[in-house]
């Protein structure tokens, strides 16, 4: 098993962490362990993991190119720093996630922010949406 940090900054190991969900082995337990499957997944190309897991009455036709066109255009995903969850724990239906991503497109140090929306379908959590600002 892979000692690497997983690149969600949690602190554990990949292995452990987000690759268990990514790899279809285990469902995320709350909104923001989702968040940072996800984040985890444009790290490592798992494009397939972010359409699965992006909301269905939110999933657009084109959602798998979009995401890779997106991933193409960020050259190196530097951190991810969680704000803020709000309810999305195992017991919710809902939860908010607000957190910033670093990276770096060529030599320029880019960051943005999102609040992101979460929801459960048949017990699984789903990103719906996020507001960028």
């Amino acid at each position: 098993m892979s000692k690497r940090p997983c690149p969600c900054g949690s602190g554990s190991a990949y292995a452990s962490c987000c690759e268990r969900y990514i790899r279809g082995k285990q469902r995320p337990e709350t909104a923001e362990k989702l968040m940072r499957s996800r984040y985890t997944a444009y790290v490592t190309g798992a494009v397939d993991y972010l359409v699965a897991t992006r909301h269905p009455s939110f999933r657009s036709p084109s959602e798998a190119a979009d995401i890779t066109a997106f991933m193409m255009s960020v050259t190196t995903w530097d951190n991810l720093e969680i704000l803020i969850a709000e309810s999305g724990e195992k017991t919710d239906a809902q939860g908010l996630v607000a957190f910033n991503v670093f990276f770096h497109q060529g030599s320029r140090a880019e960051s943005f922010y999102e609040c992101s929306r979460f929801s459960k379908v048949d017990g699984q959590w789903m990103y719906e949406a996020g507001e960028i600002g």
